[in-house]
C-alpha cells in the first residue's frame, strides 16, 4: 500500500458564479444569451452527455447492424464491448439486485475518422461525448453536441420503430448525465488547496505539496427531491498536472423534457467550474467577458 496516496472523499459547499466552458470564437446562439465568459483556449478535454433510458425489449444484438449502417456515414468505426452495468440496478447494503430484462450484455462503441467523437449505444443509454485529440475537431458549445445527441436520437428512434410498432426512445428516457473532464496545470494538492480556500490565497507557482499522487472526491449537492447529485473530483493527469472532473446527473422530472433536464444541470456545472478555478487560471485561458 502507498502510504503517499491519499483518496477522500469531502462534502463542502463553494460559492456559485457564472461560466461558459465554450472557445470565444463560437456562435452566439438565443439558448445562450446568458452566457457572459468564453476561453479562447478552454481546459476541457472530455464532455460526455448521457441518456439513460428503459432496457430496449425485443431486438437482438444482430438487429443492431442495422443502427449501425444508419450511423456509418458519420461515425465508421465500431467496436464491441461487455456492457456497462444497468444504470437502474437496486443497492441494497451487501446485495445489488439487477432489474431481469432481456438486453444483451454488450456496448457498441462508435467513433468518427479523428476519434474526436464517441458515441456509446448499449440497450439502456446512448452516451455522446467530444474528447480531445491532437489532430480532432475544437471542442463545440454545449448547445452543438447536444443537437448531435438529439440528431442520434433520432436515428435511434427511426431505427427501432422499424422493428417494434410504436416504440419511442425519447419517451422512455429516465435520467440524463453531464460529464466534464478539464486538464488543469497545477498540481492535486494546490488544486485541492485552492478549492478549499476558494482561491482566497492563491500560491502562485509554489507548490503546496512535492505529492502528484493526491486525489479526492465530494458530492457539492444531493437534491433527492428531483434525484439530482452533482460530484466534483481532483485526480492526478499522469504528468505533474491535475485532472478536475464535474459529473452532474438527475431524473426527467414529469413537468420537464429530457433537453431542459440537461439544461438543468448543465447550469450548474458551468457555475462549479468558475468557482473552482482562480482569475489566473481564467485569463491563461484566454478569458473574454
Amino acid at each position: 500500500m502507498n502510504t503517499h496516496h491519499h483518496r477522500t472523499i469531502h462534502h463542502f459547499a463553494v460559492s456559485l458564479r457564472s461560466l461558459a466552458l465554450y472557445p470565444a470564437d463560437t456562435p452566439t446562439s438565443e439558448a445562450d444569451v446568458m452566457t457572459t465568459v468564453r476561453f479562447t483556449q478552454p481546459p476541457v478535454r472530455e464532455v460526455s452527455l448521457t441518456v439513460l433510458f428503459d432496457p430496449v425489449e425485443g431486438v437482438l444484438a444482430a438487429d443492431v447492424g442495422d443502427l449501425l449502417g444508419r450511423l456509418r456515414p458519420e461515425y465508421p468505426k465500431v467496436a464491441e464491448r461487455s456492457a456497462m452495468p444497468p444504470w437502474n440496478e437496486i443497492n441494497v447494503p451487501g446485495i445489488k439486485i439487477i432489474p431481469d430484462n432481456e438486453a444483451p450484455p454488450y456496448c457498441w462503441w462508435i467513433s468518427n475518422e479523428k476519434n474526436d467523437r464517441l458515441i456509446r449505444f448499449q440497450f439502456d443509454r446512448l452516451i455522446c461525448s467530444w474528447r480531445y485529440t491532437p489532430g480532432g475537431n475544437p471542442y463545440p458549445e454545449y448547445r452543438a453536441l447536444l443537437a448531435e445527441l438529439q440528431g442520434l436520437l433520432n436515428v435511434g428512434n427511426d431505427w427501432l420503430e422499424s422493428r417494434i410498432v410504436d416504440s419511442d426512445l425519447v419517451r422512455s428516457i429516465r435520467r440524463v448525465q453531464i460529464d466534464y473532464i478539464n486538464q488543469i496545470d497545477l498540481p492535486p494538492a494546490d488544486l485541492l488547496h485552492g478549492l478549499i480556500t476558494e482561491w482566497s490565497h492563491e500560491r502562485g507557482h509554489t507548490k503546496f505539496s512535492e505529492s502528484s499522487l493526491v486525489a479526492a472526491q465530494w458530492v457539492v449537492d444531493d437534491d433527492i427531491a428531483v434525484g439530482q447529485q452533482t460530484t466534483m473530483k481532483v485526480d492526478p493527469d499522469g504528468v505533474e498536472g491535475s485532472r478536475l472532473s464535474l459529473i452532474s446527473t438527475t431524473d426527467i422530472r414529469d413537468d420537464e423534457s429530457y433537453v431542459g433536464g440537461f439544461d438543468r444541470i448543465h447550469d450548474r456545472v458551468e457555475q462549479l467550474f468558475l468557482s473552482a478555478t482562480s482569475e489566473d487560471m481564467h485569463l491563461k485561458w484566454g478569458k473574454r467577458s
